[in-house]
């Protein structure tokens, strides 16, 4: 296992930002406890953390097997529109409920579908869309994104 990183310092609206979404998100299954914030100081620049526009796609809900398929987000570079490699992006309902991790890609897409059958609170949650978020990984800004469900039956 590897040991934490320590994150690099933040700006006090990039520290508000990402300490917001933390306790949105709520802890990860096995997490444990450490520091995930840190402000800059007043000597400290800030503006080494890169802008990421995120933009959440559209997901299916099976609601005879209550699955959740295609959730999907994709991360771009605001200045060049080039795709933002290698970042995770954790997607979750509206109300904070996590639904699965992915990691984007070459093409700067993260997609996956949900790890486990969704129950009949989440499904309901899921009408309203799910969020993904790219908590700040040291080199880019967190970025939060909504996207929508659309409802299908399998056969």
């Amino acid at each position: 296992m590897r040991a934490p990183r320590h994150p690099r310092p933040l700006g006090r609206a990039c520290a508000v930002l990402a300490t917001a979404v933390l306790v949105a998100l709520g802890p990860a299954p096995g997490a444990t406890a450490g520091p995930t914030v840190r402000a800059c100081g007043p000597h400290d620049s800030c503006a080494h953390l890169k802008p990421v526009d995120l933009t959440a796609g559209q997901a299916t809900l099976d609601v005879a097997r209550l699955t959740l398929r295609n959730l999907n987000a994709r991360a771009l570079d605001p200045a060049s529109g080039k795709p933002v490699r290698g970042v995770a992006v954790r997607f979750t309902t509206t109300d904070g409920r996590f639904l699965a991790e992915a990691r984007t890609g070459r093409d700067g897409v993260a997609a996956v579908d949900a790890r486990e059958r969704v129950g009949p609170r989440a499904a309901r949650e899921l009408t309203h869309g799910y969020d993904a978020a790219l908590v700040g990984d040291g080199v880019h800004d967190p970025a939060v994104a909504h996207g929508s469900v659309t409802l299908a039956t399998s056969r």
